[in-house]
């Protein structure tokens, strides 16, 4: 860029010379009387008649000088730009790409960064069932609890929907009386003594025990029981006969 500016400078300087020589020749416009009161002009050196033809090639030069050395020097080049064509030549610059890390680091860090909650679930154990007599002895104790504390809900809820009361009795009219005579009560205690399991296959088993009633004036002591349960698709035991004295052949199943 230097370099055109000092062709261009050095181009002006030569054009504005031979101007100068030009208007001291006598076509140059002066008078033929001041031509004859002043004729060193005809002694003089010889106009530059040649410096205003060779201005426009000297410019042609100086820019293919200038050319060249910007093609010789890119940045001198992208700093003689204009600003817009600065940002543009940055632009479509090449950008260094760094090379993609390779496959095993690539499966080391799919591995590392993978979930340790998912690799860390387990399947809880299921739960071990207790042997059928605890279980049937922890349903007797459900029933006695209920009837004691008067909690029809789950007093109602020990029996199956298989359960058939005695003498007869619609199930919806023994509901009814159970209503009456277990939570229209003020106080029911209820207890059970000489409980004895019998199994009568993996889902059916009868209990006989000894059972103590109390309400108010009410008193029933050692009462000879039996309940008949069976367990359902919710592994729960249900009552499905209820009998006092002698029971008769298994209820059934629910």
């Amino acid at each position: 860029m230097e370099r055109l500016k000092l062709a261009i400078s050095k181009a002006r300087d030569t054009a504005a010379q031979g101007r100068l020589e030009q208007s001291a020749s006598p076509t140059g416009g002066e008078s033929p009387s001041s031509s004859a009161a002043n004729p060193s002009w005809q002694s003089g050196p010889k106009p530059r008649a040649w410096a205003l033809p060779v201005l426009p090639v000297l410019l042609g030069l100086a820019a293919v000088v200038a050319y060249w050395a910007m093609s010789a020097n890119p940045e001198a080049k992208q700093a003689g730009a204009a600003p817009e064509q600065q940002v543009a030549m940055v632009a479509s610059s090449p950008q260094p790409v760094e090379p993609a890390p390779p496959a095993e680091a690539v499966s080391a860090t799919a591995v590392n960064t993978s979930e340790p909650a998912v690799a860390a679930v387990a399947a809880e154990p299921a739960k071990p069932l207790l042997p059928l007599k605890d279980q049937v002895e922890a349903a007797v104790e459900t029933w006695r609890q209920a009837w004691s504390k008067r909690d029809m809900k789950t007093y109602l809820g020990a029996y199956s929907e298989a359960f058939t009361p005695q003498a007869g009795m619609s199930r919806a009219d023994w509901t009814a009386s159970r209503y009456r005579n277990v939570g229209g009560r003020k106080s029911i205690d209820v207890q059970i003594s000489d409980l004895q399991i019998e199994a009568l296959g993996d889902d059916q088993a009868r209990a006989h025990f000894l059972q103590d009633y109390t309400s108010g004036s009410t008193r029933e002591k050692q009462l000879p029981k039996t309940l008949d349960l069976v367990r359902n698709a919710d592994e729960q035991w249900r009552i499905v006969g209820e009998w006092q004295g002698d029971p008769p052949p298994f209820a059934g199943s629910e």
